[in-house]
């Protein structure tokens, strides 16, 4: 092998470890405009994805911080920690699989689904987010019409919360009728190992087919349950940000 071709193979080696090393953290608002009590939930959250697997985290209980006050310069290895009291997504882009909670009533159940099942359809619309040229895609996920603008400017096939598949990290995704809406606050390149560990694979899992049949059974014993000369008195919801119960 001569010099030139031994400098082009160090080169190419050098830049194949720190593209691996290379991930992203992207913090988000999370904001459900609840129209029936005229109120709005509003919380932050938080994506970190090196492009193989990637935890989204939902700060309910308000512990997260601003990324600036957990940066460390002097650490090599991020460790990525899920408190059990936040909700969190977790993908496997390799397996192909999401990983999430849902709720009957008060009891979550750990659900194991398919990557990748939205379809999306671009379209011709952009602008810009957080300086990154974003371009247009509409969605249909959970009966609700999505309108997602996603940057091939940072080339992770990632979102937040159940949503992927696009050529490139969503950085904004709002329901059409407004009540669920993500947006990108800020965006960090970081070149620290990165140690994202699946949880869930600990937890007993089921099926999203599964879990909605657990929940039809359910609902159907609250409805008939609480029944009374007036009609219902008490009821699980049809649909939260995805349809429980088919109309």
């Amino acid at each position: 092998m001569n010099y030139q071709k031994f400098a082009q193979l160090g080169i190419f080696l050098i830049f194949t470890s720190w593209t691996r090393a290379q991930h992203i953290q992207v913090e988000y608002d999370y904001i459900l405009k609840m129209q029936e009590i005229q109120q709005e939930y509003s919380v932050k959250s938080k994506l970190t994805t090196d492009g193989t697997s990637s935890i989204y985290e939902i700060d309910h209980t308000g512990i997260m911080k601003n990324s600036q006050d957990t940066n460390n310069p002097d650490d090599e290895t991020e460790l990525i920690i899920k408190s059990k009291r936040n909700e969190f997504v977790f993908k496997d882009f390799k397996e192909k699989k999401i990983f999430y909670r849902d709720r009957i009533g008060l009891k979550d159940f750990k659900i194991k689904d398919s990557l990748n099942n939205i379809q999306w359809n671009l379209t011709t619309n952009s602008k810009e987010i957080l300086g990154y040229l974003c371009q247009e895609a509409k969605a249909t996920y959970g009966t609700r019409e999505y309108t997602a603008y996603f940057t091939t400017q940072l080339n992770y096939p990632d979102g937040p919360w159940r949503f992927s598949g696009l050529p490139g990290l969503i950085l904004e995704i709002k329901s059409d009728d407004d009540f669920f809406k993500l947006i990108a606050t800020s965006i960090a390149i970081k070149k620290e190992q990165l140690v994202l560990e699946n949880t869930y694979i600990k937890e007993k899992l089921i099926s999203w087919e599964e879990f909605m049949a657990l929940y039809k059974t359910k609902y159907d014993e609250v409805k008939r349950n609480g029944m009374n000369e007036n009609g219902p008195t008490t009821l699980l919801p049809k649909k939260g940000i995805v349809e429980y119960i088919k109309e």
